[in-house]
């Protein structure tokens, strides 16, 4: 699995759990099978605190968001939809002449 590590120069490796600390070698706690107090914790730790203390992070890609046509389309229709129901409160004979008259009905 990609991991992100506190050490900037290693940046993001591959890392089995269970596999020893890939900056000295030493044993490493594995703290994914308990929940996480708080969400920064790292989940996996060098368990030679004093000379290593490499901390590790699940790497997990941020989504991208969707920028596509259709998104900008639907906006745009209820921009337009928003336009018209404005004139409508307004009393633009304009908008109105466009709708039913079912639709133009006050009670």
């Amino acid at each position: 699995m990609k991991v992100s590590t506190s050490n900037k120069e290693m940046g993001l490796i591959d890392y089995t759990p269970g596999q020893d600390c890939p900056s000295c070698g030493q044993m490493v706690w594995d703290n994914t099978k308990k929940p996480k107090i708080n969400p920064n914790s790292p989940d996996f730790k060098c368990s030679n605190k004093a000379e290593c203390g490499l901390a590790m992070w699940i790497f997990k890609p941020k989504p991208q968001a969707k920028n596509d046509i259709s998104t900008t389309i639907g906006l745009d229709m209820i921009l337009q939809e928003l336009r018209e129901i404005k004139g409508i409160l307004r009393g633009n004979p304009q908008v109105i002449h466009r709708l039913s008259p079912a639709q133009t009905r006050t009670e």
